[in-house]
């Protein structure tokens, strides 16, 4: 029996920490983690989880309000569900068992209450298979497709990792990114999912370009340049005639996350509307997540500089719509970076979903 499972949603990175320390610990399956309830509705829409920990209080949806919208995107009503919060109070109570929440407990509960609680719902997602739609209403080969298909996404993501060792966490962090800022333009949630999968993928090109050019410390020459802009071509190459339509939009988005809006990009000077959505939505996160993050060659911007610098290229380099989409995701945009920052203070965890 593969690992359960156990996604969490909640807005504070600290208890995510403990909770995610916590179920390693006891052994009790994989923690997938989330800040903010609205990325959390594109991600788990797509990935049917086997057990939820969910918070009450959250910012722009409370528990109650999340598992709703969590079931109008086809998630089973039989996934076993735990409620969390500060304070639990009666009123809370009969609001969370009338939206199918099997477990209801404080935060200030005892480790091994909150542990025995997740086993015993660990155990109960094991004894009912049925409890995952899209698992059991698809044939075996279909299934067999979904899992080659994510098991070559993360080779490619890896393979391309190892062409640019500088960048940390960042195609996780920007592929997230992605996805918000595609669910705020009204992307379907699937869509969105496909982008956020897809989006890691935007420089696996690198993988062919020499290492003399790639690695060099200082700055590169007219001809480096066109070398390093290849890794653009390189990547659809390598990824436009496969059968997956995830690894297919990857193509799309190597191909054209360096176009500019005004026409100003490479690798084909594409302008406006010609340049796919995918790219222009990645174009836009890949730099915000450089200007925001530490490079050999950089410091750290402030968010508040990168928001600037953005909004001051819309219509230049970036989309309008994609820099209004952006702006106005921002909380969510920040909260995802903020994870990542303080995910470095602690013990490596459990991978975040991509």
């Amino acid at each position: 029996m593969s690992r359960a499972q156990i996604c969490i949603v909640d807005d504070n990175a600290t208890w995510l920490a403990k909770i995610a320390r916590l179920i390693q610990g006891a052994d009790l399956g994989d923690a997938v983690m989330y800040l903010h309830p609205r990325e959390a509705l594109v991600s788990l829409s797509a990935r049917h989880p086997d057990v939820l920990l969910v918070d009450y209080n959250m910012p722009a949806m409370n528990g109650i309000e999340f598992l709703t919208a969590l079931h109008a995107t086809g998630v089973s009503l039989r996934t076993p569900v735990a409620l969390v919060a500060g304070a639990v109070t009666g009123p809370m109570k009969l609001q969370a068992w009338h939206a199918g929440v099997m477990e209801v407990m404080p935060k200030s509960a005892r480790r091994e209450e909150i542990t025995l609680r997740l086993r015993n719902l660990v155990r109960m997602a094991a004894l009912s298979p049925a409890a995952h739609p899209a698992d059991a209403g698809s044939p075996p080969v279909a299934r067999d497709a979904i899992d080659e298909e994510r098991s070559t996404l993360r080779v490619l993501e890896r393979l391309a990792a190892l062409r640019d060792e500088t960048t940390g966490k960042h195609t996780e962090r920007m592929a997230r990114y992605a996805s918000v800022i595609a669910a705020t333009l009204g992307l379907s949630p699937t869509v969105c999912q496909r982008l956020q999968d897809a989006a890691p993928l935007h420089d696996l090109g690198k993988i062919g370009i020499p290492d003399a050019v790639l690695s060099k410390p200082g700055k590169l020459s007219k001809d480096e340049w066109d070398v390093m802009r290849r890794h653009t071509t390189i990547g659809y190459e390598l990824l436009r005639d496969h059968h997956s339509p995830t690894l297919r939009l990857g193509a799309e988005i190597a191909l054209s996350h360096h176009e500019h809006f005004d026409g100003g990009g490479y690798p084909l000077g594409l302008s406006g509307d010609n340049i796919p959505q995918a790219g222009r939505i990645v174009a836009l996160a890949d730099v915000f997540d450089a200007l925001t993050t530490v490079r050999p060659y950089k410091s750290a911007w402030l968010v508040e500089q990168a928001i600037d610098q953005i909004v001051e290229d819309s219509g230049s380099h970036f989309d309008p719509d994609v820099v209004t989409a952006f702006t106005s995701s921002i909380d969510e945009l920040v909260a995802i970076k903020a994870h990542y920052d303080a995910a470095e203070a602690y013990a490596p965890l459990v991978p975040l979903p991509n």
